[in-house]
């Protein structure tokens, strides 16, 4: 599937840099932002300022998860 592919491929980064944590669902472990900024500062090369690595609210996400891999799913079409 496509998120497979996604999945292994942002996996692939994490654990060439020696992040301890992977991604086991992709729909789920991105929504907090945490994972993703770390991927998007891996591939960058680019540190992503003020990660708070255990957010509890949504003031502390580092960033927001895109429409697609939201909570709610998909984003319609039409």
């Amino acid at each position: 599937s496509t998120e497979q592919i996604y999945t292994d491929w942002a996996n692939h980064y994490l654990a060439k840099s020696g992040c301890p944590r992977l991604i086991k669902d992709l729909s789920q472990d991105v929504t907090d932002g945490v994972l993703l900024a770390q991927i998007i500062q891996i591939i960058a090369n680019e540190k992503v300022e003020d990660i708070n690595g255990s957010p509890r609210s949504q003031s502390q996400m580092p960033i927001d998860p895109p429409p697609a891999l939201s909570s709610e799913g998909p984003a319609s079409l039409g």
